[in-house]
């Protein structure tokens, strides 16, 4: 069964940084810097190719979800995406445009939401940093892996553990009474 709320995105993205990730690390997936295969021939059934395009389309076709578009045979949601990235570059895209333009982009894991959320990260980001780093190696934005959870709010257990003490009842004659009929 799918976790979630009543929507099927509902709630923040699966975070790396988080404590938990230590656990679940493996059912991340670690994508190259750039996707190593051919890229595909336009299919002629969308029309010409302007040179713009043509320079757009080699340029996706290099990033690293590449490789998933060709696993998964999206050759035509690519090149409607496109498509769809030339109209939002008009003058005055309509909403639909950039509706569409919003939604093949997530489709595509274009974005950082999109791909957290299908636990997927590219080689040599925070993400790599973090699940492949010695906890004492900075990361590349300078920050240590306990600094990073500390601004998310995931730290070490024995920091979490350290907040809490331990209270234990007096040693009394009557141990049985309720310790909240002192207070009153």
């Amino acid at each position: 069964m799918p976790k979630g709320g009543a929507r099927s995105r509902s709630g923040p993205e699966p975070d790396p940084t988080a404590l938990r990730r230590e656990r679940d690390k493996e059912q991340w997936t670690r994508l190259p810097k750039e996707c190593p295969l051919d890229v595909p021939e336009w299919p002629l059934e969308f029309g010409e190719l302007s040179m713009e395009e043509q320079a757009t389309w080699d340029r996706l076709w290099r990033s690293p979800q590449a490789i998933l578009w060709h696993r998964d045979g999206m050759v035509d949601i690519v090149c409607t995406y496109l498509r769809a990235l030339m109209s939002a570059t008009q003058k005055h895209p309509g909403p639909g445009v950039l509706t569409a333009l919003r939604l093949y982009s997530s489709e595509l894991l274009l974005s950082t939401s999109a791909l957290r959320r299908e636990r997927f990260y590219i080689e040599g980001g925070i993400e790599d940093s973090i699940f492949n780093a010695d906890m004492d190696q900075p990361l590349p934005d300078g920050t240590r892996p306990s600094e990073q959870r500390r601004r998310t709010g995931t730290e070490d257990a024995s920091v979490v553990r350290g907040r809490f003490k331990v209270i234990r009842p007096k040693s009394d004659d009557d141990d049985d009474s309720d310790p909240r009929a002192a207070d009153e």
